[in-house]
């Protein structure tokens, strides 16, 4: 696992990312900074002209790819923006085991009362699919059991 240093707008925190392809990708882009950043920058990822990024940068770059891609439009009245990806992000982190301390620790929010959102939705989301996963009546529409053999049944699209 490798961890990489943020300075961001909390300050400097560890976030820890465990895959060779994230690693490549770093590199990679390390390679391609290294032609356009002005020479007293020294963040990792910078503007279009070669300067630091500020906390905006990415909210701005992230509302024109969606532009870009058409994805705004076919959201319609839906918004995403890069807050709710780390909104996401906090979620399934809880969701998926990760705890509430290390979360903070990758976050760098100061107080966990503020992640206890997260908590919250990942408990939501735990329950809901737990029971989904045992009463869905979708779940005895697909299959029917016979002694030990398993029908599929045919699902009719109304």
């Amino acid at each position: 696992m490798n961890l990489v240093n943020l300075d961001g707008k909390t300050g400097k925190r560890l976030v820890p990312f465990d895959s060779a392809i994230p690693g490549r990708a770093v590199q990679h882009w390390l390679n391609v900074r290294a032609k356009y950043a002005h020479e007293d920058c020294k963040k990792v990822f910078i503007t279009r002209y070669g300067g630091n990024c500020v906390p905006n940068t990415f909210a701005q770059s992230f509302a024109d790819n969606l532009k870009k891609t058409g994805l705004e439009k076919a959201l319609g009245e839906i918004t995403i923006s890069c807050h709710t990806v780390r909104h996401y992000f906090c979620t399934m982190y809880l969701v998926n085991g990760g705890t509430l301390h290390n979360l903070q620790r990758i976050t760098g929010h100061k107080n966990l009362d503020t992640l206890m959102i997260y908590v919250n939705l990942a408990n939501q989301m735990t329950t809901v699919r737990a029971e989904h996963e045992k009463v869905s009546p979708v779940k005895f529409m697909s299959t029917k059991t016979e002694g030990k053999k398993v029908v599929m049944r045919k699902l009719i699209r109304l």
